[in-house]
């Protein structure tokens, strides 16, 4: 049977295991410059490159009509729903702080810049890995105080997950979680591949530790697709 573990439960996994962490998904080096804007692992800020690159900055204005029109137009391929949300949660990134001061928003575009799919009419709690990924990817595009009600969302997800350190970047809702130090100088010293015990601090790292590769993942992904970006021609 396929495997049903999540991205973040199969590093969790790889970490308590004798081997080296399992990537959480596939498929990432087959991305080329024609296929990229139907692949599942586009990364949000490398569409938002390629947009800006292929349109400019006023593709942020467009009504999404216009936009998905302009791209079968230029790169005749279809652009998947994952990635119409990945393009849509960048351009409300950059024309409203919305993201940075209300829960609700927030969490729609963390869910979008991890590949999931927003769900307007069900609340979709996130994970450390996402929060932290998707925050990165936030601050990317711009930089904001995290204010209102968002910190206490972060800060609620980390209580629920049982983990009492809060790095960065999520670490504007610290003062709202009770922070271990003893957790965070294991965290801070971990070797990958390191042995992780089940005791209370243990427990933690793994879980900060899973995060952390998740993001170091993606973070992977961006990097070879900006490469791809930049060497791609495109004639508007």
């Amino acid at each position: 049977m396929p495997s049903t573990l999540s991205p973040e439960e199969a590093y969790l996994k790889g970490l308590r295991d004798t081997g080296p962490a399992p990537p959480p998904e596939e498929g990432t080096k087959s991305i080329s410059a024609r296929s990229f804007l139907a692949h599942h692992d586009a990364h949000p800020f490398a569409l938002d490159v390629l947009l800006l690159k292929t349109f400019g900055p006023q593709y942020y204005t467009w009504d999404a009509k216009t936009i998905w029109m302009e791209l079968r137009r230029m790169f005749s391929t279809t652009i998947s729903e994952l990635n119409r949300n990945k393009i849509e949660a960048m351009r409300t990134l950059h024309l409203t702080d919305s993201p940075w001061k209300r829960w609700e928003v927030f969490e729609k575009i963390i869910q979008a810049l991890n590949n999931n799919i927003p769900r307007f009419d069900t609340m979709q709690k996130c994970s450390i890995s996402q929060l932290w990924n998707g925050v990165k990817t936030m601050n990317m595009a711009r930089k904001e105080l995290y204010e209102g009600d968002v910190p206490h969302y972060v800060a609620a997800v980390f209580m629920d997950s049982g983990v009492s350190y809060c790095p960065q970047p999520l670490d504007f809702c610290r003062a709202l979680v009770p922070q271990r130090k003893d957790v965070r100088s294991a965290f801070r010293v971990y070797k990958p591949g390191s042995p992780l015990g089940e005791n209370l601090v243990d427990i933690q790292v793994a879980r900060l530790v899973a995060a952390k590769n998740y993001v170091d993942m993606r973070d992977s992904m961006l990097k070879r697709q900006l490469e791809i970006i930049k060497a791609a021609e495109i004639n508007v």
